[in-house]
């Protein structure tokens, strides 16, 4: 304000001297004169406007570094804490990473379990008595697709052998009395089978006439000796619980039947 006061009144004073009585000019040297204090004027004027610009620029890119400021302190807080977000989801990765790799190999290890477990059941069913071949067989069939089964979660399969294990367990707890067809001496005949734990089997005919047991080395049902008839048909009864509990004598010793 100071500079623009100072050049209006240096060009009042340039004009009154013009133009003063004292000072005697021709009309060709005040015109050349004029136009320069015109083309001053113009200059000075123009000169201010862009001051101005300038100014307003000035104010307007300080204001922008301000802002700008404050935006790389909030993207720098932003990028702080994206940081740790990052490092906690990049440890998160790593442990799954570490159980998907432990999952996978406790997977393998009881696939195989599972698969030595059927393969010992398998083995014990052909190499044992041949009671309930085709039922036992079958759930040997059964859990050999399980296992092989991708769609078949781990426990799911665990449960299907731990199962069959137990229940070929508890026929070695057990007694019972079934109907079957035998092969014995040349013909199939029907017969009640009488399982005794996973150790005997013996057979009597329905008419009582005709008994045997299973010989599991020469693998084939023999006769049994007549004096062990009666007992076995006393067993066959208790079993059926036709007949309170009592001691029974059979080749495989002295048998309380339950």
């Amino acid at each position: 304000m100071y500079k623009k006061t100072k050049t209006l009144f240096i060009t009042v004073a340039m004009v009154t001297l013009l133009f003063s009585p004292d000072f005697i000019h021709s009309e060709n040297e005040i015109s050349i004169v004029r136009e320069q204090v015109e083309k001053t004027l113009d200059i000075k004027q123009r000169s201010q406007k862009q001051e101005d610009q300038w100014v307003e620029e000035m104010a307007d890119i300080k204001s922008s570094y301000k802002s700008l400021l404050k935006e790389k302190k909030r993207l720098n807080r932003q990028l702080e804490t994206t940081g740790r977000s990052l490092s906690i989801k990049s440890e998160k990765i790593s442990e799954m990473k570490r159980r998907i790799k432990e999952s996978t190999r406790v997977q393998e290890e009881l696939h195989s379990y599972l698969d030595s477990v059927i393969k010992k059941l398998n083995d014990s069913i052909n190499r044992g008595l041949p009671f309930h071949l085709e039922k036992r067989k079958a759930v040997i069939s059964s859990l050999k697709d399980t296992l092989a089964d991708p769609e078949k979660d781990s426990s799911e399969k665990y449960a299907k052998v731990m199962e069959a294990l137990r229940k070929e367990t508890e026929y070695g707890r057990s007694v019972e009395v079934y109907p079957e067809k035998i092969l014995f001496q040349g013909d199939r005949i029907m017969a009640d089978i009488l399982r005794v734990g996973r150790i005997s089997l013996f057979f009597i005919t329905t008419d009582y006439k005709n008994t045997g047991h299973y010989h599991p080395s020469k693998k084939q049902w023999l006769p049994l000796p007549s004096k062990y008839r009666s007992e076995l048909k006393k067993a066959v009864q208790i079993a059926e619980r036709q007949r309170s509990i009592e001691f029974v004598k059979l080749p495989v010793g002295r048998i309380m039947v339950k």
